[in-house]
């Protein structure tokens, strides 16, 4: 099982004092579990980018290239936009997302 952490838009730290704090709790419930929260981080210097000119840009397409083989996606406020964006990119009718 493949599950990817997405950051939301007003992180300066790629996630650990958000997001990230779920992963001793998914650890627990998912032992043997991967884990993915780097693949898909956009940071903070993307924002824009990635909102505006996404066209230009590869991070919708890095994080879609990321969401093509999870099982879960668990996305936080703007990472849950991203995630609908790269998700159009893509054909994973198995995946279950959670917003937070």
């Amino acid at each position: 099982m493949k599950i990817v952490l997405l950051h939301g838009f007003n992180v300066r730290d790629g996630g650990k004092g958000s997001i990230d704090k779920l992963e001793p709790f998914l650890k627990k419930e998912f032992p043997d579990a991967i884990i993915d929260k780097d693949s898909a981080d956009y940071g903070r210097s993307l924002l824009l980018k990635t909102n505006y000119l996404y066209w230009v840009g590869n991070t919708i397409e890095r994080i879609a290239n990321t969401l093509k083989d999870a099982d879960l996606v668990i996305c936080h406020s703007n990472g849950a936009n991203y995630c609908m964006k790269a998700l159009r990119k893509i054909c994973n009718k198995d995946i279950k997302i959670d917003f937070l």
